[in-house]
């Protein structure tokens, strides 16, 4: 397998990046697997790094994206906790009341079935592995978001959760999605609360599917830097997740803001 070596750090892009520990063939896919022998597992060496100009933890070594995510385990979508972090992020969400949605990265369609239990309005979901649950009305789109992906629709709010986490290159997301988004449209997003992760010795905070640390100050400056400014924020169970609410410099707030 040809790994993905990160050259520089994700937020300062700063070539001084510093092995603190290798964790020695770990096992790659996080989620339950089919195989009988643990040999037939696919490992590779983790290497966490420290960038020394930010002191943000970052991987130094990521697996291709096809070998990572072969097919969907269910993260999201298992669970009693799971339900009441989506039912709890619909209501966030509705708080602004945007009227029509896009979404990146809502594999299961749950948060859209949520969210149209409160409010019944069109919602988009971009997903490389669609699932779609029972009863979602969302309508999905296989892809990725990239340079390639064209939306034509029309949203009040572009919406993920749980992804910002899994994206690779930080500032090529944020810059790709500044140019997506127009004017006076919210983004709106829960990612997990890595700093207590850390603190409470959580397991696979950091890890081939999360190759960041990407805390609390780590997002208000890579949003800030590309031109986002943070309007909301609000914390579910203290050990869980971050829901942001984030609009641009210039102070537009949504068309229904």
């Amino acid at each position: 397998m040809k790994l993905i070596e990160r050259e520089s750090c994700v937020v300062s892009q700063e070539n001084d990046l510093e092995n603190i520990y290798t964790f020695k063939n770990f096992p790659v896919y996080m989620g339950c697997s089919d195989n009988t022998k643990v040999e037939s597992d696919i490992k590779e060496d983790m290497r966490w790094m420290i960038s020394r100009s930010s002191g943000l933890i970052q991987l130094g070594s990521l697996i291709p994206l096809d070998i990572l995510y072969p097919e969907s385990h269910g993260a999201g979508c298992i669970g009693g906790l799971w339900k009441k972090h989506h039912q709890a992020f619909a209501k966030f969400i509705h708080n602004f009341q945007p009227s029509a949605v896009f979404e990146i990265g809502g594999h299961h369609g749950i948060l859209a079935k949520e969210y149209c239990d409160i409010e019944d309005v069109p919602w988009t979901i971009l997903e490389p592995n669609p699932i779609p649950s029972e009863g979602t009305k969302a309508k999905f789109i296989k892809g990725f978001f990239d340079n390639e992906f064209v939306y034509e629709e029309s949203y009040d709010a572009v919406v993920h959760s749980h992804v910002f986490e899994h994206i690779y290159d930080t500032n090529e997301f944020m810059r790709h999605l500044s140019s997506f988004m127009e004017e006076g449209k919210y983004l709106i997003f829960s990612v997990p609360n890595l700093q207590v992760h850390l603190e409470n010795k959580f397991t696979y905070f950091v890890g081939f599917e999360h190759s960041i640390c990407l805390t609390e100050p780590y997002i208000e400056y890579v949003l800030a830097k590309h031109g986002f400014r943070i309007l909301e924020k609000d914390y579910f169970r203290e050990d869980h997740s971050i829901f942001w609410l984030f609009a641009d410099f210039n102070g537009k707030t949504g068309s229904n803001g």
